[in-house]
């Protein structure tokens, strides 16, 4: 996701009342990753370093209730 996309989403989603965490790199959303705590979470399949495919097989070995 470019950075404009992420901040148009980020914004549209805030203005409807949604609460959100927005990360460039997989690693950091892998620390920041909070289990029962989000209800739902997008990826993007491209992103450096890790692919979202891997991101959320971590995730999901946190939080196997997590919804993507």
């Amino acid at each position: 996701m470019t950075n404009l996309t992420l901040l148009y989403f980020t914004r549209c989603h805030r203005v409807l009342g949604f609460v959100v965490d927005t990360f460039n790199e997989p690693k950091e959303a892998l620390s920041n990753f909070k289990p029962n705590y989000y209800d739902l979470i997008i990826l993007d399949i491209k992103m450096p370093n890790m692919d979202g495919f891997e991101l959320y097989r971590e995730m999901k070995e946190k939080d196997p209730n997590i919804k993507v």
